[in-house]
Parts: structure tokens; sequence; C-alpha cells
């Protein structure tokens, strides 16, 4: 299921999926998460904490020491991206 990115932090993410949700999965389930950055794909252990229509919520639960850095590098290359779009405003 694909899904954009809302928000990221190092503890959760917010995800808009791009199609009708139909998961069976209720509010504190376990899940997994893929997400991509700098060429590589990266899965992320997770647990839905909230869904409101196609709007949802996961907390990152104990994700290893190298996802956690793929996080961060992510947020990162975010920040710089959002800092050199900002400048041309």
């Amino acid at each position: 299921m694909l899904a954009k990115m809302m928000d990221l932090s190092e503890t959760g993410t917010l995800l808009y999926l791009l199609c009708d949700p139909e998961l069976p999965d209720a509010v504190g389930s376990a899940s997994s998460l893929a997400a991509y950055h700098q060429g590589k794909i990266f899965e992320i252990p997770a647990i839905i904490s909230r869904k409101d229509g196609r709007m949802i919520a996961f907390q990152f639960a104990n994700p290893p020491k190298e996802v956690l850095r793929d996080v961060q590098g992510k947020l990162i290359r975010m920040e710089i991206e959002w800092m050199r779009l900002s400048r041309r405003s």
C-alpha cells in the first residue's frame, strides 16, 4: 500500500494513504513500514496509534539502531531540503 508521509519524527510518522483504507488492523496493532532514503529501502517496526479515514499515525516500536540512524538521516535531509526551498520564496 502506498502512502504520502505527512510528518516524520524520531518516534513516529503520520501517513496519508493514497487509496481507500481497507486495513483490518486496529489501533495498537503491530505493523512494519518501509521507507526510502538515499537509494535504499529500510523497514521500521511500528504500532498503529491512531486512524482517521486515510490518515494513520504510527509510533515506532523499538527500531534497531541502524534504522534509527536512517530515520535521523532522512530527517536531516528533509530539513536541508526545506531550508533550500524556503530561501527561494
